[in-house]
């Protein structure tokens, strides 16, 4: 028989155990709902928060003018959220800004269609209208977009937009008078001084280039696509020191960057340290480079080669250079040279004489330009700068062109029959038939003209 002793023992053995089994319940309830919590926060809430943080790298990536970036950042958003209005409505805006016009549109489009705000939709397309070079139909909008008042950020992409316009149309006057607005109204934007910098190079205004590129890298030091392009007007006034030094500080801001590999390699070369220079440019054809540096590499590359006798090496390189502008006349005759050394003379004469058309050609191309900015409304200019560009293969750039043609002349039939016939290549059918139309309708319309004076000359001769 059990002591009392014993019992009491026994019951309070047994309601420590239920309290440590309660207490292990309640642990274990609690570790399931905080795991369920976790799941659930890792499936709704931390992508909200990847997202936001995404959408705030690439606003701050788009207002230092760095749209490779803000793109890169808009995409992860999008991966994350793509049904998201606002990184849809940005990465319209980011396309729109760098002239990727279609991917602009379906993208503004969506966010839309997921309830962005349709006055803010409305004012990309504007902007997007105008940088494509329809000024007459929506300058009165933007114009009065800023004399209502909005805010700074919107007001610099108006400015922004409507210096990019006028310089595709060529009214270099316009787009001057609206980037002093701007400097005038903030000195030190950074944007406002990179659209200055890009209004002077495409009017081929070097002193006052290099002077606005001064300015860009005051403000932003760390800016090395603008600091390279220092380096080039340097290297072009054979202030080779001078470019080798900057050069040295786009190193240190990019030291992978391979543009700046070949701008060393070009230093290198200028100074005679070819060595050198080869080295720097086979390291940055060896990495992924874009075009027109490729081509830039690839060139002095030749040269080197062909200085070393080595003319299989400056063929590839000239090869290689005229396969990525076909049109270049200075790759055209480094191949020429190149085959003629190697004994190849038929086909290095085709070469050679190719490479006068193309030279004559680019330098033509580069007076018209001149010529548009004093006349931009000059049709004929026009014409001969697209046909310039279809006798070249570049049909892409001729078609572009003639619809600045139409701009200024809606019933240029060459025009249109050029267009429609670039349209129906690209399959797209619909906008082939509206120059088809077009066209079918100045015949029935030049018909009918003919038929009237013949009937009004008939007239004329009747008692």
């Amino acid at each position: 028989m059990l002591s009392a002793a014993t019992v009491t023992n026994a019951g309070a053995a047994e309601r420590r155990t239920g309290r440590r089994e309660g207490r292990w319940r309640r642990a274990i309830w609690m570790l399931a709902l905080v795991t369920v919590f976790g799941v659930i926060a890792g499936k709704f809430l931390a992508p909200r928060a990847f997202v936001a943080y995404d959408l705030y790298q690439a606003r701050r990536a788009m207002a230092l003018v760095h749209p490779t970036e803000a793109l890169s950042w808009l995409q992860a958003a999008e991966r994350r959220e793509p049904d998201r209005a606002e990184v849809q409505f940005l990465l319209g805006a980011v396309y729109r800004r760098s002239g990727a016009f279609r991917p602009a549109r379906q993208h503004l489009e969506r966010a839309l269609a997921l309830g962005y705000s349709r006055k803010e939709v409305e004012r990309q397309d504007w902007m997007m209208l105008f940088q494509m070079g329809h000024v007459s139909e929506v300058e009165p909008l933007l114009t009065k977009l800023l004399e209502r008042g909005v805010s700074d950020e919107l007001a610099e992409d108006v400015y922004e937009a409507m210096v990019i316009g006028y310089l595709s149309d060529h009214r270099v006057r316009e787009a001057g008078v609206f980037s002093d607005y701007w400097i005038g109204w903030r000195p030190d934007s950074l944007r406002a001084r990179l659209m200055r910098a890009y209004m002077y190079e495409g009017v081929f205004n070097l002193e006052k280039l290099q002077s606005e590129l001064g300015e860009v890298l005051r403000i932003d030091p760390r800016r090395v696509t603008q600091r390279l392009r220092l380096v080039k007007m340097l290297l072009d006034q054979k202030q080779v020191n001078e470019a080798l030094a900057e050069c040295e500080i786009c190193r240190e801001h990019a030291p992978g960057d391979p543009r700046v590999s070949v701008r060393l390699g070009i230093c290198h070369y200028q100074l005679g340290r070819l060595d050198e220079a080869k080295r720097e440019l086979e390291s940055a054809l060896a990495a992924s480079l874009e075009p027109s540096s490729r081509l830039e590499a690839l060139m002095i590359l030749g040269q080197i080669a062909s200085a070393a006798h080595d003319f299989e090496l400056a063929r590839r390189c000239c090869q290689e250079a005229l396969e990525l502008r076909p049109y270049d006349g200075t790759a055209a005759y480094g191949l020429g040279l190149a085959l003629s050394k190697l004994g190849q003379n038929e086909l290095a004469r085709q070469y050679l004489e190719s490479s006068k058309r193309l030279m004559e050609q680019g330098q033509r191309l580069a007076e018209i330009d001149q010529e548009l900015i004093k006349n931009a409304a000059d049709v004929g200019l026009r014409l001969e700068m697209a046909r310039i560009m279809l006798d070249q293969g570049r049909r892409p750039d001729a078609a572009a062109w003639m619809q600045t043609v139409l701009r200024y002349d809606p019933k240029c039939r060459e025009a249109h029959e050029l267009l429609a016939e670039f349209y129906e290549e690209h399959a797209k059918p619909e906008l082939a038939q509206a120059h088809r139309e077009a066209l079918a309708d100045m015949a029935a319309s030049e018909s009918a003209g003919a038929v009237g004076g013949t009937e009004a000359a008939g007239g004329t001769g009747n008692p």
